[in-house]
């Protein structure tokens, strides 16, 4: 019998309410350095259908995880006030590393205990999988691994087993941890040991959209390997009382030492940024500059901009942004996707300089939405006037974001180049 929306809620609600796991068994939880602890003072009974459920603090840490959010609430970038939640971020001034550090330290212990517990669990509700645990008498945390089908698809497109990603997760601590110094969200950066992924904060509304776009972005993907959309390869929140942090886990674009990066839209309206302040550049400190491809690289590029840029303006989506970073050959990493080797050529006549690019398009989770709307009717008469603003419904912004790599990407191969 087929039942009505309505008929179905109220028992989904109670099935959601709560989630049934199955640990892993401790052996395998022992087996990352890092976890001990918690393998050590883990409760719930599969066999008898009890919850498992994350232990008190790990005893390991110096602070509590109470203490911990507390310190964290009193940074800039916090979890408390309205500013830090606009900002979406975790990171801590410049004498409280050792915060950021540490509350790393638990947010990596908590996806182990995800990753591990996801692959034996008896039921996952609307593909979501929750741990809780407790912070403090009476405080209970959640902490949930999104949509986790979906992202184990995302990584077996990319080639990255399970094991492969555990272990760059959780096998060593996480590096980094200061708020990104490019953008104007505040996102804290961190990196695993081996430079392959990235994770980062991102705001709410963000976090909706990869959730809402997710099943199309799947499938795109899985049709278009070569793709240069940066990959989502994990979504996780952690819930505090009426507090949510929000996290995604995203291939690493940059994973050696870059001479230069540069951030490009193919706008004008603010893009310029000064080069002794900042370790990312814009459009505008882009100008005199080029790249260069042999013919056959050159058209896959232009393709892969071509059909992801339509991807993104299908979704509704835009203000996204190419990331170009420019390393030495000499440099050793693992090439990706977007690892081409090509030259960097300029406009004042010299002559072009082998180089490697690393390639990939990213903030690509900005909806045209109202209030995007009422910002480009704002600019367009006036701002517009001088400067191609960010502002510009998703099929324009397409186009326009197409049309600025048909300038600067080239095909010519020069006769004479400096190494």
């Amino acid at each position: 019998q087929v039942l009505s929306r309505g008929q179905h809620e109220p028992a989904v609600r109670r099935r959601a309410a709560k989630s049934v796991l199955n640990p892993v068994p401790s052996s395998d939880v022992r087996s990352l350095k890092i976890s001990e602890p918690f393998a050590a003072s883990m409760s719930g009974d599969p066999a008898n259908g009890t919850d498992a459920v994350l232990p008190d603090t790990p005893p390991n840490l110096e602070r509590s995880f109470s203490e911990l959010v507390r310190a964290l609430e009193s940074t800039p970038f916090g979890l408390g006030d309205a500013k830090a939640r606009e900002t979406c971020g975790l990171g801590c001034d410049g004498n409280d590393k050792q915060t950021a550090r540490q509350f790393a330290a638990m947010i990596q212990e908590l996806i182990h205990q995800c990753l591990s517990w996801s692959a034996t669990a008896r039921i996952r509700i609307f593909d979501n999988h929750t741990i809780s645990f407790n912070i403090e008498p009476g405080v209970v945390a959640t902490f949930t691994d999104c949509r986790c089908t979906q992202f184990r698809r995302l990584r077996s497109v990319a080639g990255i087993s399970e094991a492969e990603y555990l272990s760059s997760m959780c096998s060593e601590a996480f590096l980094g941890g200061e708020a990104a110094s490019s953008g104007k969200s505040g996102s804290l950066f961190l990196r695993s040991h081996d430079e392959r992924f990235v994770l980062k904060t991102i705001q709410q509304h963000e976090f909706e959209v990869l959730r809402q776009i997710l099943p199309n972005y799947v499938l795109y993907l899985e049709e278009n390997k070569r793709s240069l959309l940066c990959r989502f390869f994990g979504a996780y929140s952690l819930q505090i009382g009426k507090k949510t942090l929000r996290l995604v886990v995203m291939e690493n674009v940059l994973p050696c030492r870059m001479q230069h990066i540069y951030d490009l839209k193919g706008t004008t309206e603010d893009r310029w940024v000064d080069p002794e302040r900042q370790s990312v550049l814009k459009d505008t400190n882009f100008d005199k500059y080029s790249m260069v491809f042999e013919e056959a690289e050159h058209k896959r590029l232009m393709q892969c901009i071509r059909d992801d840029s339509d991807f993104l303006g299908t979704l509704n989506i835009m203000d996204y942004s190419l990331l170009a970073g420019i390393s030495s050959k000499d440099e050793s990493f693992t090439p990706g996707v977007g690892t081409v080797q090509g030259w960097l050529g300029t406009s004042d006549g010299l002559a072009p300089s082998s180089c490697v690019f690393h390639l990939g398009i990213i903030d690509y989770l900005q909806r045209w939405t109202p209030k995007k709307v009422a910002a480009h009717w704002i600019k367009k008469p006036t701002l517009g006037c001088c400067h191609e603003i960010d502002t510009e419904p998703p099929l324009v912004y397409a186009s326009r974001f197409f049309k600025y790599f048909c300038r600067k990407m080239l095909v010519q191969p020069p006769l004479k180049t400096e190494s």
